[in-house]
């Protein structure tokens, strides 16, 4: 929201990164959607779904759970949405427990102490998996799987359509449209010298434009499946806060 905000003070010179938030804030209505288009995305975060309560690494193991309690950052965001879609895939109910980081929410699950399903990247589940022998990785949550982690399927490939966790940039309506086609441009140049595989082991997110998907169209559909998730949800975000 700050930098949205601070973009739309010199919106002819100035960008932002949108999250998974962006549809929140829209729905609040602290931002109207119409006020901004994609000029490049960064793509979906491959992070890992990760549980200590699935005895296979996929998340079917989670289907005898009595719960599924989900440590995350936001009500109703990508990591939430996704424990409430496969809750629903198999009839589990899903509890939310708020924190700082999904970081702390791994910290939490490596010590048993309630949460059993959070979502961070695999170098964070690497790092606590010789505290608690149970936590297993159970998918990717972006659209391919990694080449470190070839035997771990996409939620996509185990049927659970869920958001995954996105960066996209993002420029006020009032961009001159020459400068902004320029902007786009100048990213995917860079973007392409630099390499998928770099960017991934930098950053780990997966620009869209390596499989040929324009900035427009993942925006589109990232922003529709989180606001039609939301709205289908809606009632259980509701409680959970």
């Amino acid at each position: 929201m700050i930098a949205v905000k601070q973009m739309d003070q010199d919106p002819a010179r100035n960008l932002a990164i949108i999250a998974p938030s962006f549809v929140e804030n829209v729905a609040s209505g602290q931002l109207n959607a119409q006020d901004y288009v994609p000029v490049w995305s960064l793509g979906d975060a491959c992070w890992m779904v990760l549980s200590n309560e699935s005895a296979t690494s996929s998340v079917a193991g989670l289907k005898n759970s009595k719960e599924i309690t989900v440590g995350t950052v936001g009500f109703g965001n990508a990591s939430h949405l996704t424990a409430l879609q496969i809750g629903k895939r198999y009839n589990i109910p899903v509890r939310m427990i708020p924190f700082k980081s999904n970081y702390d929410a791994v910290v939490n699950m490596a010590g048993s102490n309630g949460v059993t399903f959070t979502i961070d990247t695999p170098a964070t589940f690497e790092n606590f998996q010789s505290r608690n022998s149970q936590m297993r990785m159970l998918a990717v949550s972006c659209s391919k799987r990694l080449p470190d982690y070839p035997n771990i399927k996409t939620l996509h490939e185990q049927g659970i359509e869920a958001p995954s966790i996105m960066n996209i940039v993002v420029a006020n309506v009032t961009m001159p449209v020459d400068r902004r086609l320029q902007l786009a441009q100048i990213l995917e140049q860079a973007a392409d010298q630099v390499g998928e595989a770099e960017i991934q082991k930098l950053s780990g997110f997966s620009p869209p434009q390596f499989d040929g998907v324009t900035a427009q169209a993942h925006f589109t559909k990232k922003i529709e499946l989180i606001a039609r998730l939301r709205k289908e949800f809606q009632k259980e975000i509701k409680q959970a806060q």
